[in-house]
């Protein structure tokens, strides 16, 4: 028989590594392994519906309702006391989220919710569309907790949409393995910028070849590898048609490999359009590394103050500053990667982000 416990039952729905590999589902693993030490947990995984699905009209319904049902036959065999659920960016996506959130409520009595938010764009969601805002307004102010990823979210939550304060906390990600044995093992004369996410038009990395291929015809001891998942067929034969000896286009990597290739490189480089605050930046920071990036989402929060290798989206000419930069000034790079790495202990470590995830539940446990 199984041993009886006096922890308390959490329901965690949402998209789980390694079912599905992003940031967001590395963060839900993370969070549901520190809160295992104090709660019995039932995973609801979800899937992405581009992952799962065709994508037309019909099959984005079905699996709308097909989710929704398999949550409600979860709430009706079981009692919960708490749901820990993301909020989900999309008209869709939102609309799930608030009815998911109000069945549990009505199904289990004194029962918690908690939120959390990993994006980046909430503001221009709620701003622009009065249902978003009312379906965001409504979902929050009905929320024990509520997770976000900036200060600046927070004051919008409180000054506008009227949450209050004790329900609103920052919680910063963290990475899944923080390995110790790891050697730096960068290839003589050869300069390795790294871009590692998923190919996706969005990510940046179409305008990211063509940039670094024109470039680095100057350049011909610079390369770029490049790690991710092929997740839109419509444009995987364009990206590699830019494999050449200079440009390495690889499928995606984890674990070890994948810490091996950050601590080869010299610069990593993050082209998103948009984004919350990324795990592969934290990571990247972890290994010491110095890092080119859009300044998109909470980017510019994650790193120190008034650092140097950010810019904005289209701008090919500060981006090419920054990639020379790199590659001539060693004594301005070098530091830089130990300045990330100090600011990674500090701020994002694991430990720290258990002690604040566990220090926000507190009132419910």
């Amino acid at each position: 028989m199984p041993q009886k416990t006096n922890k308390k039952r959490l329901l965690f729905t949402g998209v789980i590594a390694p079912n599905t590999v992003h940031g967001v589902s590395v963060s839900n693993k993370i969070n549901i392994d520190i809160l295992r030490e104090d709660f019995e947990i039932d995973l609801n995984a979800e899937t992405l519906h581009h992952d799962s699905t065709p994508n037309n009209p019909i099959s984005k319904g079905f699996h709308f309702l097909k989710s929704l049902i398999h949550f409600l036959g979860l709430n009706l065999s079981r009692k919960y006391d708490v749901l820990y659920l993301n909020i989900s960016l999309s008209s869709a996506g939102i609309l799930k989220t608030y009815l998911m959130a109000k069945c549990f409520s009505k199904l289990n009595s004194r029962s918690h919710y908690i939120l959390h938010l990993h994006r980046g764009d909430v503001i221009k969601f709620v701003s622009r569309n009065s249902v978003h805002y009312w379906l965001v307004s409504n979902l929050l102010q009905k929320a024990t907790v509520c997770f976000v990823l900036s200060e600046s979210v927070v004051n919008y939550f409180e000054n506008t949409l009227k949450i209050k304060r004790n329900q609103l906390f920052v919680l910063d990600n963290t990475i899944d393995e923080e390995p110790t044995d790891l050697k730096y093992g960068n290839e003589n004369n050869v300069f390795t910028f790294l871009y590692l996410s998923d190919y996706r038009e969005e990510k940046g990395i179409l305008t990211l070849l063509a940039t670094f291929e024109n470039w680095s015809k100057k350049y011909p001891h610079c390369r770029l590898k490049c790690f991710g998942k092929f997740t839109d067929p419509k444009i995987k034969n364009q990206i590699l048609s830019y494999q050449s000896s200079q440009i390495i286009i690889n499928e995606r990597i984890s674990g070890d490999a994948k810490f091996t290739e950050y601590r080869k490189a010299d610069c990593f480089l993050f082209v998103s359009e948009n984004e919350g605050k990324p795990l592969v930046i934290l990571e990247a920071m972890f290994a010491g590394l110095p890092i080119i990036s859009t300044n998109v989402g909470f980017i510019s929060e994650i790193l120190p103050l008034d650092y140097p290798f950010l810019f904005s989206v289209g701008d090919s000419a500060l981006f090419i500053q920054h990639l020379e930069t790199m590659i001539s000034k060693s004594e301005t790079y070098l530091p830089i990667g130990q300045q990330l790495r100090e600011q990674y202990w500090a701020r994002f470590s694991r430990a720290t982000h258990q002690k604040n995830l566990r220090l926000a539940l507190k009132k419910i446990f």
